[in-house]
């Protein structure tokens, strides 16, 4: 199931969910796997087999002497990817013909392509490429925070970072380095004036059904709406970028914005269209939401900082609370 020959740091850094569905009128226990190359992988938990086909296609090599490539790699034919894979011409940004056309501009300087493109070589002459275009880049997709489960409905809902790396290999210079050529350095893809290269959403969240499908994509926090070279089209929110970690309840579905992004806690609720709650809240969300009840109310406390330092946040200083516990989380009867 897994990448061969992992030139992309496309780990699976994200614990799996269990959830309980029904597929071809078949119940099936399994295990939902969500990875950083946006892609989710089912398996049934008591044989080990996925639950849909995965299939060996084949992927571009690169031209790093002394490298191997792998000639395939695994790809799920269910639940289709969840976030941008690779990059293609019409992946980029188009709010205006003029960004479009600096994106353009920007493009021709990397080396970029499908799915699992491997990493290249600086080239130092005039006009040469500076690296490959990662997309999704080494943080995903979808990195530690992983995913939610409603265990009654069986949809699994994953939140994605819409990102993407320059991955660049030139010659080792350290004198003890037992490699011929290593990665300069990872960073973020530059794109037109300071927004990103792709369009959006630049962070999402996708809930997934039993049946291996997707029944909605919602952007997830404003993003960059505001910048001054689109602010004049009052575009609706265009998503942030940070690994944000869902908590699933009985009606809603509470989603912060991510690690070194923003304060903004989200809810989504079961049926797409996300609204901000009002209130307090910490300055960055950076790990999984719990609920607690006292008094019948619900606070949510989670995880929360700003720069290096971490903390879990007070309900009087971010946590979300609400009063009618049962509606919020006591299990819906069946039948």
């Amino acid at each position: 199931m897994r990448r061969r020959n992992g030139l992309w740091d496309y780990d699976f850094p994200a614990a799996p969910a269990l959830v309980d569905i029904s597929v071809d009128g078949r119940d099936v226990k399994a295990v939902a796997i969500t990875s950083k190359q946006a892609h989710t992988y089912v398996f049934d938990r008591v044989t080990g087999e996925p639950v849909w086909p995965i299939e060996e296609r084949p992927v571009p090599a690169g031209d790093v002497p002394g490298e191997w490539y792998a000639p395939t790699q695994p790809f799920p034919v269910k639940p289709p990817a969840y976030d941008q894979q690779g990059v293609g011409i019409d992946d980029l940004i188009d709010f205006t013909p003029a960004l479009r056309a600096e994106a353009l501009a920007i493009l021709d300087d990397y080396v970029w392509g499908p799915l699992f493109t491997p990493p290249s070589l600086i080239d130092e002459r005039p006009g040469g490429t500076q690296g490959t275009l990662v997309v999704p880049g080494l943080v995903g997709g979808t990195d530690w925070n992983g995913a939610g489960v409603d265990p009654e409905t069986g949809i699994l809902y994953v939140p994605s970072v819409h990102s993407g790396t320059v991955v660049d290999l030139s010659r080792s210079e350290h004198p003890r380095s037992d490699v011929d050529r290593v990665m300069r350095g990872a960073r973020h893809i530059p794109g037109p004036r300071g927004l990103p290269l792709f369009k959006p959403p630049y962070g999402a969240s996708s809930p997934s059904t039993s049946q291996g499908g997707i029944l909605w994509t919602a952007a997830n926090g404003d993003g960059p709406r505001d910048h001054p070279a689109i602010a004049h089209l009052d575009l609706p929110p265009l998503g942030q970028g940070g690994r944000a970690a869902p908590l699933v309840t009985r009606s809603l579905v509470f989603l912060g914005e991510g690690a070194n992004v923003g304060a903004a806690l989200s809810c989504p609720g079961h049926h797409g269209g996300p609204h901000q709650l009002p209130g307090r809240r910490p300055p960055v969300h950076r790990g999984h939401r719990r609920l607690e009840r006292h008094d019948q109310r619900v606070r949510g406390p989670c995880p929360a900082g700003d720069g290096g330092t971490m903390s879990v946040d007070p309900p009087d200083a971010g946590g979300y609370s609400c009063r009618d516990w049962d509606s919020c989380v006591r299990p819906r009867k069946r039948g």
